[in-house]
């Protein structure tokens, strides 16, 4: 066998090797985006972390994941020398690929790295990445700065992704994402989030190139500084309609129901939670010094009356515009603002207020046709939503409303749709841009079929009841 013989073999047999290991380190797929490596076990989780040479690769979860107390024991996968599970993605790095969760659960993940920063299940993730349809639920983060149960530094887009549990950190502390530079949209937390600077429930600070749209946040959060029930700082970045309902505590000063400091552009969004400061604090905002229109705020406030800059809507004015805004007086417990209009209970309840203002709501035209706004007396007590809450809102956010426990299943499916009640009920299915794709009944015995349906995540509602399924 002569020398280019040999080395022709060698070659072929090195490059057999290595796209062999593919297969071997993820349940399938070669990482294209046509063929993603597929993550449905703890394991490939756990390759995941420490494959960066993948991090620019497409990934798609096919199942549940659940991490339990003994994989995080000096024993277990992801002990990791105490610091248990690492992030996906550094600022040296950065994962640049694409991860589909399916709407799949990641539940119990926990990381211990409070003398460093960028900590979430991805640490940093830059401009060309994309996340979606990711679930985490009961995570438990203690980091530094850039600390979020998704990302601790988003440069991309982050879409349909949720998360609950607790995080904690130093600063740009935020429920779903510690600093967004990126695209945060449909997206909510429950997290509880605890800080010094710039927490919010959702993200801890949203920079000049972040955005935030058709999102929430309902976990509490606590801070010294600069804090809010959905973002900590808004450093000249964009926030609409999105709403916070969790309470806020802050032990210095700079709180907002929404946000804690503004310097970029607020726009229909609200809050409902109480928050608590010594000064500087707002059922809406903190302190402003940029745009805040068609917003409202109906939490109480709590604070030291001697220090001041406390307002029912906005804490301190700073040079900023406050447009067509209000508060509850009643609730909120405050007369006065530095922005904003104080309003009754009664008032704040009815529609009619709010068309006085320009608000663009469902069913007139004059104030816009994009249907932004809408008002239910069953939901958030009375209160306007956005329009897009009404379409996915899940049960445990409506109040007064009694729902029976009925589901589909199974999920994910490929083909039929059950229901687990013996009744024959109406069910429609809609895409994620709300557009029905599909209608019929369906009971326990009676299958709904959706064999035509492509391959992703639809809402399905019954009774009232919109939950996500996964077709496959």
């Amino acid at each position: 066998m002569n020398q280019f013989s040999k080395f022709f073999k060698w070659t072929f047999v090195i490059l057999i090797s290595f796209n062999s290991s593919y297969a071997q380190t993820y349940s399938g797929g070669n990482g294209s985006a046509n063929n993603p490596f597929l993550i449905s076990t703890k394991l490939d989780l756990n390759n995941l972390e420490s494959d960066s040479l993948n991090w620019d690769k497409n990934f798609q979860q096919t199942a549940n994941i659940t991490l339990t107390p003994e994989d995080f024991l000096p024993s277990g996968l992801f002990y990791n020398n105490g610091k248990l599970a690492k992030p996906i993605g550094t600022s040296k790095t950065n994962f640049t690929g694409t991860y589909d969760g399916m709407s799949f659960i990641i539940s119990g993940l926990k990381m211990n790295t409070p003398n460093s920063g960028y900590s979430g299940l991805f640490g940093f993730n830059d401009f060309f990445s994309t996340l979606k349809n990711i679930v985490l639920e009961n995570v438990n983060i203690v980091s530094g700065g850039g600390v979020g149960a998704l990302s601790g530094n988003n440069n991309g887009s982050i879409m349909n992704c949720t998360s609950s549990g607790s995080v904690s950190g130093i600063s740009s502390i935020g429920g779903l994402v510690g600093l967004n530079n990126g695209i945060i949209h449909n997206s909510h937390s429950s997290c509880i989030v605890n800080g010094k600077n710039s927490t919010g429930g959702l993200a801890g600070d949203n920079s000049s190139k972040g955005s935030i749209s058709n999102s929430s946040a309902s976990g509490h959060v606590s801070f010294e500084r600069n804090g809010g029930g959905l973002v900590g700082y808004n450093l000249f970045g964009s926030i609409s309609t999105s709403y916070a309902s969790g309470t806020v505590k802050c032990s210095i000063n700079g709180a907002g129901g929404l946000v804690g400091y503004n310097q970029g552009t607020i726009e229909n969004t609200y809050a409902t939670g109480d928050v608590t400061a010594y000064s500087y604090l707002g059922g809406l905002v903190g302190t402003s010094s940029n745009s805040i229109k068609n917003s409202y705020s109906t939490g109480k406030l709590f604070f030291d009356k001697i220090k001041g800059g406390g307002g029912g809507l906005l804490g301190w004015d700073n040079n900023g515009r406050i447009n067509s805004c209000v508060w509850d007086s009643a609730t909120s417990g405050m007369h006065i603002s530095f922005g904003g209009e104080p309003k009754s209970t009664l008032e704040m309840k009815s529609q009619v207020t709010f068309l006085a203002l320009s608000w663009d709501f469902v069913g007139e035209t004059q104030n816009g046709t994009l249907d932004i706004w809408t008002i239910d007396k069953n939901i958030n007590n009375g209160y306007p939503i956005l329009t897009w809450q009404k379409d996915i809102l899940t049960s445990n956010e409506k109040d007064n409303i009694e729902i029976d426990a009925i589901y589909p299943y199974p999920i994910p499916t490929s083909d039929k749709l059950f229901l687990n009640t013996s009744e024959l009920t109406d069910v429609t299915i809609l895409n994620l841009n709300g557009l029905i794709v599909c209608k019929g009944i369906a009971s326990n015995s009676i299958a709904l079929n959706i064999e035509n349906l492509p391959k992703g995540i639809y809402y399905c509602n019954m009774k009232n009841k919109t939950i996500k399924i996964v077709t496959k």
